[in-house]
């Protein structure tokens, strides 16, 4: 065990004797840390991906997500993104509503209609806290087949 994850044991210890409320408080602190929360949700995604196949490099450069042109919410919660490389993909944002209380928001269907590309097309968002990447939108939405 390195001393990395021996420092990670003990606070995990001590976090887990803690009584209810402390743990409480504990957990709503790191969930008001914006940053912190971020990279708790990355690692979630992360963890629940970790058993899918890995893509060799050249074939995740071949898939490298493009800049996000407009994005339009569509009913049953999916959204409707043009990416500048002409296409044109959906996206269920209702496995992230379901799975992660950071997405609960999107319930609502007047705030679930306020999305908008943020600044450069590097991803969208709702506000300060509710936001997705390009890359989220590329790799887990499903192309929209022109006629």
């Amino acid at each position: 065990m390195t001393t990395t994850q021996a420092t990670a044991e003990v606070f995990w210890t001590a976090f887990k004797v803690l009584p209810v409320e402390e743990k409480r408080a504990v957990l709503q602190k790191i969930i008001l840390d914006e940053n912190l929360r971020r990279d708790l949700m990355d690692l979630s995604i992360i963890e629940e991906r970790r058993n899918e196949p890995g893509h060799p490099l050249r074939e995740h450069m071949q898939t490298k997500s493009p800049k996000i042109l407009s994005v339009q919410p569509l009913d049953e919660r999916k959204l409707l993104v043009q990416f500048a490389n002409g296409i044109d993909k959906i996206y269920n944002c209702k496995p992230l509503i379901e799975k992660f209380e950071p997405f609960q928001p999107l319930e609502n269907e007047v705030f679930f209609k306020q999305v908008k590309v943020d600044a450069g097309g590097y991803g969208i968002s709702w506000n300060d806290k509710v936001d997705l990447s390009e890359y989220e939108l590329w790799v887990n939405s499903v192309e929209v087949v022109k006629a």
